[in-house]
């Protein structure tokens, strides 16, 4: 049985993800946000983040959940977040890495929309 406090949220978003201390490595990776809380996320990636590592995330589009009303309360378009575990993905060469939010950018209620919306 899951152990969670805070619901999460299914999603299909585009992000990227970097590393937050360049001088670690320079690489922004491409990857997909299969879900979010308040919390943190889960995305599934071809990046090689290690447990622990502090990345910058930032979505740039979102293809579901759109007028969903939980998306509005709690869903950030830039965060940066610790990488708490990671776990092969079904997708050959990718990771899923679990997320727990450090910190959030502005509060994402009219950049989600324009996300949505395309502009």
């Amino acid at each position: 049985m899951e152990k969670r406090n805070i619901k999460r949220h299914g999603i299909n978003a585009s992000a990227v993800c970097s590393h937050f201390a360049t001088s670690i490595n320079r690489n922004v990776y491409d990857g997909k946000m299969l879900n979010y809380c308040e919390g943190g996320m889960c995305i599934e990636s071809n990046a090689d983040f290690k447990k622990g590592a502090i990345v910058l995330v930032k979505v740039k589009a979102l293809f579901s959940n759109a007028g969903h009303p939980s998306l509005m309360e709690s869903f950030q378009t830039i965060s940066l977040a610790e990488i708490k575990w990671s776990k092969p993905s079904r997708d050959a060469g990718k990771s899923l890495y679990g997320m727990s939010a450090l910190k959030y950018g502005k509060h994402a209620q009219g950049t989600a929309s324009a996300l949505l919306s395309g502009t």
